[in-house]
Parts: C-alpha cells; structure tokens; sequence
C-alpha cells in the first residue's frame, strides 16, 4: 500500500509539473522570432465628413519585446507602453503604462490597468491580422478581426 501511495504522488507531482510549464510556455517569449515582430505598424480610420484615427505602434526589444502605441484622432490622444508577448503567430499586446511622448504629450484619461490585454496581431497567410481587445477601434465596423495594421 505505501508504494501505492508513494507513486500516486510521484504522478500528481509530474501531472502538476506539466501544467506549470504548459501555463509558462502560453505566454512565454519565443526568442528566435522576437527580431520578426520589431518595427512599426500602422493604420488609419476616416469617418466622413472629418473625423480621423491615426495609430502606430512601435515594437522594440527591452528584455523581450515591449511597444508603444501612440493613437491621436478626433477627440483623441493616447500613449500606450505595453509588453508585448510572442506566442507562435501572435504577438499580445498587454498595458504595462502611460507614458509621456517627445513633444510632452500624454493620454487623456482613460482607464486600462496594468495587465489589460489591449490587441492581438496574428501572421496569418502573408497577412497581419488585427483582434481587438480592450482597445476599440474609433468604428464599431472595424471591431471584427480583419487586415488593419500594415507593418514596416
């Protein structure tokens, strides 16, 4: 009966090791594709008659991946810093902080919190996929994942 037991442990041990490592590797960066995701991306929405959205997020390596996604438009003005996770096609953009820009901009208010996952980028194709999170598009129609972001 006691070996019984002893291997019963030994397999919730291993079963529990597993899903550790499993719960890590969901969000764990993927080094070896880390430099395909630095650059800038882009995108702009236009609502007739004068309404604008201009978003670029800036992707660079600090210790993995971090951004910064800059938005101005109509009645807007953000600034963004997250971390950026790489999980096999994807990149997750998730808020770490406001930041303050070069010309002493900053973002007017707005209430993500630290950990809010804000958009996900997907290469799907020779296509870069855009779904939304807890950042919305300035059009209700542009919410569904689609081609938005052109990346350079």
């Amino acid at each position: 009966m006691e070996k019984r037991h002893l291997l019963s442990l030994l397999i919730c041990m291993l079963l529990l090791l597993l899903i550790i490592v499993l719960f890590k590797y969901q969000y764990s960066v993927n080094v070896g594709s880390l430099d395909s995701w630095i650059g800038e991306y882009r995108y702009e929405e236009y609502c007739p008659p004068n309404m604008g959205m201009s978003y670029v997020i800036n992707v660079y390596k600090d210790d993995g991946l971090s951004a910064y996604i800059k938005i101005d438009g109509f009645q807007t003005l953000k600034r963004l810093k997250c971390k950026v996770w790489i999980r096999g096609n994807e990149a997750i953009f998730v808020f770490n902080q406001y930041y303050t820009d070069e010309d002493g901009n900053n973002t007017i208010y707005e209430s993500y919190s630290e950990g809010d996952s804000l958009l996900k980028l997907k290469k799907e194709k020779g296509e870069l996929i855009t779904e939304w999170g807890k950042l919305k598009p300035m059009l209700p129609e542009n919410e569904k994942p689609d081609q938005y972001f052109n990346g350079e």
